[in-house]
């Protein structure tokens, strides 16, 4: 969790460690308990689901757990990514059958945008290393903002 979010580590651990879970005390057994559960699960969208719902996470850090574990199956849900993807529209967690919907969109462009035989999680990083590049370019043309006097 600490390479998608490093400013975000403690916030994980008090969520993990707020949530109710019988002889489970520290944060070891409670992420051994989370990622149990994970693979316990049946298929995908319920994964998904089990993350956001069950246990609290936001939809990028979500989809950053569930790729690293099925990098097959899974791409990290990252602004970044989502804007190398022309009028994709930001996703909302409102209603998870609609988030599913979009989110198995979401994953069907990465995959179509690099059409390289990789991993899904390698096209992600693809797209955003290419955002990554765009943005740097913009910066360096416009000297990043800084005015020489």
């Amino acid at each position: 969790m600490i390479w998608k979010a490093n400013r975000a580590k403690s916030k994980i651990a008090r969520r993990l460690l707020k949530k109710e879970l019988k002889g489970k005390r520290d944060l070891e057994s409670r992420c051994r308990a989370l990622t149990k559960s994970l693979y316990n699960t049946a298929d995908d969208k319920q994964r998904l689901r089990l993350l956001i719902r069950d246990w609290g996470f936001a939809l990028p850090m979500a989809s950053a757990i569930l790729a690293v574990c099925w990098p097959e199956e899974f791409t990290v849900y990252d602004y970044r990514v989502r804007d190398q993807i022309e009028s994709f529209p930001k996703l909302n967690t409102g209603n998870f059958d609609k988030l599913w919907e979009h989110y198995e969109e979401y994953r069907a462009s990465v995959s179509k945008l690099v059409p390289k035989k990789i991993s899904l999680r390698d096209k992600d990083r693809y797209l955003y290393g290419k955002s990554n590049a765009l943005q740097l370019k913009n910066d360096i043309r416009q000297s990043f903002n800084v005015s020489v006097e």
